[in-house]
């Protein structure tokens, strides 16, 4: 027999006439904008919040250069700041200061967008010295704080002073320079970038680039080749060079330095860093010991040394990664090892003119080890005792609720050994599933040793025995995942079978 499907007689439907389905489309049509427009508006809020997660920096401002002619008054009629950001008005005009000769001044402020407008009560006047700054107290209207606090001086006037070299490098007369030594001067105000090409000139010639620091205040001169060996070189600076108000150099300025020859490089002291104990290169002693693998050093060189030197200037073998810091000197680094070094291992540390041998065998580093295991199969029998056992040993395992194995593991000074990590990481197994042994109990008892190198801690455990007229093998294990508790993990596992 065929099932047919069963219709259920629904409601008569009623047409719309035709000239109303226009509307209906119509109003279908701009309630589905609305919901996408207030969707993509809340979603476009969202993508703007994270798009203004950046704290608001001082992109420029009014005035911007360090003299300012003030001929007449309204040629600074306001102090201008333009932000990174749109800034929230209220906590901005609370970070901002003005000051004359260290003075607060008044005013009142003005926005626009993204700039901001400080007008003093009292008009900027000649011969002054004017410092605007912003704290980080400022916000933008995302709540984001200044990245860094801001501030700026000018003086007011005529600036008829002409600008002076302050310092150089190189000092006058120096000698053993680098070889790609950069060539520095530092000036009493900003200059005029074109001015200082037109005035330095260096002798022998040799080109280079230039690099402005400090609002053009000081300029580098890096050599694009290396100085001429054991070569005199004459620096000048003419009095073409001239500051942004086109006032000239009071005087020319000359010096000579010379490159060489430089001392023959070589290390003169090497010691731990820490403990600052001096070691001894491989002429005057086979190896250095007692090092850790957390250890640094630092090293001492007869002289400075220079930026190509320290490329090569150490090697460790076998190779290991490592970082070298300098003192601005140049004559003593600081050698550290991120990842540490290898316990148990004999470095190299090869330095010009002097090799130095460690030995990374530290008591603060030593991996815990099994000394000796020892059993008794009844604490609670007449005349038995604990009896050193060694691989392969016969033991006679015996029904008991009151056998016992002890274990010696030395380990490293100031660390202990802890019953939960022990017993995460030992087993004892049999080969023989109608053999069991179950431990019952864990007594951890540490004593000193005579040298004081390491510590030893002899593991006590008591356990019951359920044997059978059978024969077998008993294994004790621990595993290499064993810690102390400064974290020193043991170097290798550890297995002793025994038969019984």
């Amino acid at each position: 027999m065929m099932l047919q499907p069963r219709t259920v007689p629904s409601a008569p439907r009623r047409h719309l006439p035709v000239r109303e389905r226009p509307r209906l489309a119509k109003a279908f049509s701009i309630a589905t904008l609305c919901v996408a427009a207030v969707a993509l508006a809340a979603g476009c809020r969202f993508a703007e919040e994270l798009l203004h997660m950046k704290a608001p920096e001082v992109r420029s401002h009014t005035p911007n250069t360090r003299f300012v002619s003030t001929e007449s008054e309204a040629e600074v009629p306001y102090i201008s700041l333009r932000f990174t950001s749109e800034m929230d008005p209220e906590a901005t005009e609370r970070a901002f200061e003005l000051t004359r000769d260290g003075r607060p001044v008044a005013g009142r402020f003005a926005w626009n967008g993204r700039s901001m407008r400080f007008h003093p009560d009292v008009p900027v006047t000649s011969g002054s010295l004017y410092r605007f700054s912003v704290s980080t107290v400022a916000q933008d209207r995302y709540g984001n704080s200044l990245k860094g606090p801001f501030s700026f001086e000018f003086r007011t006037g005529t600036d008829d002073r002409s600008p002076l070299i302050n310092r150089h490098s190189p000092e006058a007369g120096a000698q053993h320079v680098g070889r790609r030594e950069a060539i520095r001067v530092w000036f009493s105000e900003p200059v005029a970038r074109e001015s200082f090409l037109r005035a330095f000139e260096i002798s022998p010639r040799i080109s280079g680039g230039l690099g402005w620091e400090a609002d053009d205040a000081a300029v580098t001169f890096t050599p694009a080749e290396a100085y001429q060996v054991n070569t005199e070189y004459r620096i000048s600076v003419g009095t073409e060079l001239i500051d942004r108000s086109g006032n000239r150099l009071a005087s020319p300025l000359e010096f000579r330095f010379h490159t060489g020859p430089l001392e023959t490089l070589a290390a003169t002291a090497v010691a731990v860093l820490g403990s600052e104990r001096k070691l001894q290169p491989v002429e005057m002693l086979w190896s250095n010991t007692g090092i850790e693998t957390n250890d640094g050093f630092s090293v001492l060189f007869n002289r400075a040394v220079t930026m190509e030197e320290r490329e090569t200037v150490l090697r460790v073998t076998p190779r290991r990664d490592y970082r070298l810091s300098w003192e601005p000197a140049g004559s003593r680094a600081i050698i550290e090892f991120p990842s540490g070094l290898v316990r148990g291992e004999y470095y190299h540390l090869s330095f010009p003119e002097a090799t130095y041998r460690i030995a990374v065998d530290g008591p603060r580093t030593r991996s815990p080890e099994v000394a000796e295991v020892r059993f008794n199969s009844d604490l609670e029998a007449e005349g038995t005792e604990f009896v050193k056992l060694e691989l392969n040993d016969i033991i006679d395992l015996q029904n008991s609720s009151a056998a016992a194995f002890e274990l010696d593991i030395t380990h490293a000074i100031d660390t202990v050994l802890e019953p939960a990590r022990f017993l995460e990481q030992f087993s004892l197994a049999s080969s023989n599933a109608a053999v069991s042994v179950r431990i019952r109990s864990i007594d951890l008892r540490m004593t000193e040793t005579p040298d004081q190198s390491h510590r030893l801690t002899t593991v006590h455990l008591t356990a019951s025995t359920v044997t059978y007229p059978v024969s077998g093998t008993l294994t004790l294990r621990l595993s290499d995942r064993f810690t102390d508790s400064a974290g020193n993990r043991k170097a290798s596992p550890f297995a002793l079978s025994l038969n019984y």
